[in-house]
């Protein structure tokens, strides 16, 4: 039973991080080291996401985490989309709107 409310946990937890970046991404004026610390910052969230080795060393045995890896990424899956996919989704509309430019009707 951790499975579910772990995965919940640290689906939100990594969520609102990526909803910080992207605030802090849209904000902050483009430089190359503030680029590179973005991504280095983004690079880490799928360590934590999937517990790294604290959750499998410390505090699981084998079978333990073999059930509770499906609950765990289920919810951390569904909690993350819930906080964090409407501002990647308008991130990358706003994104293609700046390669391409607004369109008002159909191209012709």
């Amino acid at each position: 039973m951790l499975g579910w409310p772990l995965g919940f946990f640290i689906g939100v937890i990594c969520g609102l991080s990526v909803v910080l970046l992207i605030r802090t991404a849209t904000t902050s004026r483009v430089t190359l080291k503030a680029t590179l610390a973005e991504i280095s910052q983004l690079l880490a969230i799928p360590t934590f996401c999937f517990a790294g080795p604290w959750l499998t060393k410390g505090w699981l045995s084998q079978d333990a985490f073999d059930r509770a890896l499906s609950p765990y990424a289920i919810s951390l899956a569904l909690s993350f989309a819930l906080i964090a996919g409407y501002p990647l989704f308008m991130l990358i509309v706003d994104t293609c709107h700046g390669i391409t430019g607004p369109t008002t009707g159909p191209r012709s």
